[in-house]
C-alpha cells in the first residue's frame, strides 16, 4: 500500500472483508466435510488456497470505489502495468 492516500480506511475495510471471507470458507468447508470445521482450520485453508485471489479482488474493488482513486499513486502504477 505504499503511496495509498487512505491506508487506514483500506486496511479497516480489508479486515472486515477478510473476516467475512474466512467465515464463508468455514461454512463451505463444513458443508463439504459434513461436520463443523474450526476457525483455525478454515483460516489455514483460506491462507493456503484463497488469500491471493481474495487480495487481488479486494484491491480492485476497493480502489475502484476509493474517493482518492484519480489522485492515487498506487492506482496509477497499477494502470501503467496493465
Amino acid at each position: 500500500m505504499n503511496g495509498c492516500l487512505c491506508t487506514a480506511a483500506y486496511i479497516g475495510a480489508e479486515r472486515v472483508c477478510l473476516r467475512a471471507a474466512i467465515a464463508e470458507n468455514r461454512y463451505a468447508l463444513s458443508e463439504l466435510n459434513g461436520h463443523d470445521v474450526d476457525d483455525r482450520t478454515a483460516t489455514q485453508d483460506f491462507i493456503d488456497h484463497l488469500v491471493d485471489a481474495f487480495s487481488r479482488q479486494f484491491n480492485l474493488n476497493y480502489c475502484r470505489a476509493c474517493p482518492f482513486a484519480e489522485r492515487c499513486h498506487v492506482r496509477r502504477r497499477e494502470r501503467d502495468k496493465g
